[in-house]
C-alpha cells in the first residue's frame, strides 16, 4: 500500500479496520480516501496537528470564498435538534490531506472549488438537504456521530435519524445522488404521513 510523504508526515495513516465501512470496500480502499482519526480528540492534539500544518506550509484559511457553512457541537445539535431540514455534515480536519482537497479547496487551492463547495451548489439547485462542515480538531463531535475516519459524511435527517455514507465522498456524483435520495424519502415520508392525517380528519 502506497501513501505519500506528505500524508504520513501529516499522521494520516492507513485505515486497517473503519468503523461502518460498507462490506465491499477493503481497507486499502478505504485508505485512498480516509485518514484514522486517533489522535485529535483533545485540544492539546489539534494543536500539535496545526503546528505541524504550519511546519509544512500548508496552513491556510478555508472559508475565505466559501459558501457551506463551518458548525462546532453547539451549532450542529441546534440544527439537529430543530428538526426543521435535513443537514448534510462533512466532517473533516485540516491536517487530513484527503480532508483538505475535499472541504477546503481543490488541486489548484482554489477553496470555491473544494468537492464540498461544488456539492453544496449542486444540492441547492435541487432543493436539498443543508450542506455545512465539521471541523474536528476545533469541537467534540457530537455523541449521535461516530466518526473515526476523516472526511466522513453524514445525512441528519429532520425524523432524528442520522445515516452515514460509507463510499468513496470523492465521488461528488455518488455522494450528490445519496444525499438526495435520503433528503426525497424524507420528504415522501412527510407528505405521506400528512396525507394520511388529512384523510383520517376527513373521516
Amino acid at each position: 500500500m502506497k501513501f505519500s510523504t506528505l500524508a504520513l508526515a501529516l499522521g494520516c495513516v492507513p485505515v486497517v479496520v473503519l468503523g461502518h465501512a460498507a462490506p465491499h470496500l477493503d481497507a486499502k480502499q478505504a485508505a485512498e480516501w480516509t485518514c484514522v482519526l486517533p489522535h485529535v480528540a483533545t485540544p492539546a492534539d489539534a494543536v500539535q496537528a496545526d503546528v505541524r500544518l504550519h511546519v509544512h506550509g500548508l496552513a491556510s484559511n478555508t472559508t475565505e470564498g466559501q459558501q457551506v457553512v463551518g458548525v462546532d457541537a453547539t451549532s450542529l445539535t441546534s440544527l439537529v435538534d430543530a428538526k426543521t431540514e435535513d443537514i448534510l455534515i462533512a466532517f473533516y480536519a485540516p491536517w487530513c490531506p484527503h480532508c483538505r482537497n475535499f472541504v477546503m479547496f481543490d488541486d489548484n487551492e482554489n477553496p470555491e472549488k473544494a468537492l464540498v463547495e461544488i456539492l453544496n451548489q449542486e444540492i441547492i439547485l435541487e432543493k436539498g438537504p443543508k450542506v455545512v462542515k465539521f471541523d474536528v480538531t476545533k469541537s467534540e463531535v457530537p455523541a449521535q456521530f461516530t466518526v473515526r475516519g476523516i472526511p466522513t459524511v453524514y445525512l441528519s435527517l429532520k425524523s432524528g435519524a442520522a445515516v452515514q455514507y460509507e463510499a468513496n465522498p470523492h465521488d461528488l456524483v455518488g455522494l450528490k445522488a445519496w444525499a438526495l435520495g435520503g433528503h426525497a424519502m424524507q420528504v415522501l415520508a412527510v407528505k405521506n404521513s400528512t396525507a394520511l392525517a388529512r384523510g383520517h380528519l376527513r373521516k
